[in-house]
């Protein structure tokens, strides 16, 4: 299905903004070394950190000989865009398959350029969807232009895997986002007062400073009681001391007054006989 005419005019408006950020170039012949099966140079990533409007692009050269050189002597390729599975088997199983590039004429020139965009400016145009992968191979032979199982696919390894970046998945890096900064402050911890089994294995160290701070509370109060009845005691010795001596005072000065109450009498009972 075509796109309508609008959408190819918008296409073509915008086609001059497209940016063409990296260019890959394969020479498809024989003699390419990145054909050869103990290499991994036929696996192309493109458009690896491109932004939305950037795209790579790939030149396909074909083989070019001078004039004069035998049809037989030369290399002609027809390259396909094929199925993985078609990439594998080196077989071309549609009946209309889409061709890449032709290279039938060894004495010109002849460029294929391709561009890694999700949309073409054209209808039947090729389109890579990011993420995805796209397979081409040649099944063509020398003998057989035409060929569609085996060819230099085969004989050659000439199949080339193009793995497009999925960027629209990329978060793009933060810009004017403050940095966040490791908080000096100790986490809070929870206070309890339980001492079931499940805290002591949490809080080993807490328990055991906990307890040793109530064994010295203890030792300090038992050593603060033991000063206090020893101050008890001597205050209890010094007022026992003082009252005998003051049982002592007071029992002389009864004996005193009782023995200057009976001189007394004494004398009056004498005045009074006389």
């Amino acid at each position: 299905m075509e796109p309508p005419a609008y959408l190819q005019c918008l296409l073509l408006l915008f086609l001059p903004l497209v940016r063409t950020i990296k260019v890959h170039t394969i020479g498809w012949n024989t003699s390419n070394p990145m054909f050869r099966i103990d290499n991994t140079d036929h696996i192309v990533d493109v458009n690896q950190g491109n932004l939305p409007w950037e795209y790579d692009q790939v030149n396909i050269v074909c083989p070019q000989y001078s004039r004069g050189t035998r049809p037989a002597g030369s290399e002609r390729y027809i390259i396909y865009n094929v199925s993985k599975e078609e990439y594998e088997s080196c077989r071309i199983t549609h009946s209309e398959p889409r061709v890449v590039a032709v290279c039938d004429k060894p004495e010109t020139t002849l460029q294929t350029t391709i561009t890694f965009r999700s949309f073409s400016p054209t209808p039947r145009g090729l389109e890579f969807r990011p993420g995805q992968d796209y397979y081409f191979i040649s099944t063509s032979s020398r003998g057989d232009l035409h060929r569609r199982v085996g060819g230099s696919c085969s004989t050659h390894n000439m199949k080339v895997i193009f793995k497009v970046a999925d960027n629209l998945n990329e978060k793009p890096p933060a810009i004017n986002v403050p940095r966040s900064v490791p908080s000096t402050r100790r986490p809070a911890v929870r206070q309890t007062t339980s001492y079931s089994e499940g805290y002591t294995r949490r809080h080993p160290y807490r328990i055991q400073t906990y307890r040793e701070n109530i064994r010295s509370f203890h030792s300090r109060e038992e050593g603060e009681n033991k000063k206090t009845g020893l101050e008890d005691r001597r205050n209890n010795d010094v007022i026992k001391q003082e009252a005998s001596t003051l049982s002592e005072h007071s029992g002389a000065e009864a004996r005193g007054g009782g023995l200057l109450l009976v001189t007394v009498i004494f004398v009056v009972k004498l005045l009074w006989i006389v």
